[in-house]
């Protein structure tokens, strides 16, 4: 994946992409310990926060990175855990993303439980990216999902 070639809002999309194999690697080679979904978006916008900048190659060319943005979709008030809003010649183009993180032991030491609700949470927030493209005025949607048990990803039984 080459965050240097397309357009600007592709390179935006890229960077979301590329800035999530950062922060994977960090992750799993321990560097970085993440316990509960806010420090994930925490330490996952650090890293973008840093690859942004290298995408704009015009002066008009701006990325703004805001966390926990306020939206109205369906007469609810949602908060979109991660917003990308880029500026440039040819206008505004928003990606909102939604972070999902589940780990085996809770934050409290014990271990965690429902996993069929976090799956759940997962496809709502699918839903809610979908809402945010066709409702709220959001170009793309992106959803990253971190978990620690296996089976979740390749389960025995499908």
């Amino acid at each position: 994946m080459n965050i240097l070639t397309g357009s600007f809002e592709e390179r935006m999309r890229k960077s979301i992409s590329f800035a999530w194999s950062i922060f994977s690697e960090k992750v799993g080679s321990g560097l970085i310990y993440i316990n509960k979904e806010a420090s994930m978006q925490l330490q996952f916008s650090y890293i973008l926060q840093q690859v942004v900048p290298l995408i704009c190659f015009q002066s008009n060319e701006n990325v703004k990175i805001e966390l926990e943005t306020g939206v109205k979709v369906q007469g609810k008030s949602r908060e979109i855990d991660l917003v990308l809003v880029g500026t440039s010649g040819s206008g505004t183009y928003k990606i909102a993303v939604e972070m999902k993180c589940y780990r085996e032991y809770a934050s409290s030491g014990g271990k965690r439980g429902a996993t069929d609700i976090f799956m759940k949470d997962v496809y709502e927030d699918l839903h809610l990216l979908e809402s945010y493209c066709s409702l709220a005025g959001f170009n793309q949607g992106v959803a990253l999902v971190m978990n620690d048990l296996e089976r979740l990803v390749n389960p025995k039984k499908k």
